[in-house]
């Protein structure tokens, strides 16, 4: 006798309660469900994709990197945050706060230790990662900033946050004829009328290619933020024979703060995977609120080299 059955053969009243017993029950899993997930949206609904309030500029940067271990491909990812105080503004016990949300939804929590300097670089080395085997897959999906810190001078002290989200770049389906190569200088220099960029490479071991990437404002830009994100097309390792780990690479991704020269970039990559081309997308917006992109590519073996 099925459960359809067994059901049947209860009287009426045993039926209506039985009903409404279910009924309870999916109401209140239901309501779990929708609570969790709102749950999660209100923690972080006061965060922003703004990078500066009157006080501070906020630039930050993650990047990864592709290694072996035990002959396992691995993917790392590291986090890059500048915090510099505005004319004027003197900041100390500055501490920033990291959550990361992952593609698969997982949350995973960092923070850095207090720095007391106007200009703080909190960085943070491979802590996520995506492995071959097992079930790890802590690739970047949101992270969000809690920038801690305290005006000097100011009485009574009190604490002081900027909430930032930066939802991450993920690489395309493919890079298409949009791409174009700009002109660019012996010395690997690329001007327009908004900003100046040097990029250029060399090799950094016998078995490692360094991409040197270097970007300056021009002082009449008016641009109020910048993002960037560059990926490399690569042949995949031999050891990821399922194509776990894509064989597109972050090389950089940035967001923030453009007031002046970003910090300068060296992204390292095994030769073992033959990267030729970077695919670069920027997009500025200006104070005025508009925004403006460029889609650049450029031949890795061409580039100049220092």
């Amino acid at each position: 006798m099925n459960l359809f059955q067994i059901i049947n053969n209860f009287n009426r009243t045993t039926k209506i309660v039985l009903f409404l017993v279910l009924t309870i029950v999916i109401g209140a899993v239901s309501y779990w469900i929708i609570s969790a997930i709102s749950s999660r949206n209100d923690m972080f609904k006061d965060y922003g994709q703004v990078f500066e309030n009157e006080d501070i500029y906020v630039n930050f940067r993650v990047n990864e990197t592709r290694s072996l271990s035990n002959s396992e491909e691995i993917a790392y990812f590291s986090f890059y945050t500048v915090i510099s105080a505005k004319e004027g503004v003197d900041i100390n016990k500055t501490l920033v706060y990291y959550t990361i949300e992952t593609m698969t939804g997982s949350l995973i929590f960092r923070e850095d230790n207090p720095q007391n300097t106007n200009t703080v670089t909190n960085w943070k080395p491979n802590i996520l990662r995506k492995t071959i085997s097992g079930s790890i897959d802590e690739t970047p999906k949101n992270v969000y900033l809690k920038v801690v810190y305290d005006l000097e001078g100011a009485t009574p002290q009190a604490k002081k946050e900027l909430l930032i989200k930066v939802p991450t770049t993920q690489p395309p389906a493919s890079f298409g004829t949009e791409y174009l190569t700009p002109t660019i200088s012996p010395v690997g220099v690329v001007n327009n009328d908004y900003f100046g960029m040097t990029i250029r490479t060399r090799l950094a071991t016998q078995t490692t290619r360094r991409i040197q990437l270097i970007l300056s404002p021009k002082s009449a830009s008016a641009v109020e933020s910048i993002r960037i994100s560059a990926f490399a097309p690569i042949e995949n390792h031999s050891t990821d024979a399922t194509n776990k780990i894509p064989d597109t690479y972050k090389y950089v991704e940035y967001a923030g703060a453009f007031y002046k020269p970003l910090a300068t970039f060296n992204g390292d990559l095994g030769v073992i995977y033959e990267p030729e081309s970077v695919f670069f997308e920027i997009v500025m917006t200006f104070t005025n609120g508009e925004t403006q992109s460029f889609l650049y590519k450029f031949d890795i073996v061409s580039l100049p080299t220092y």
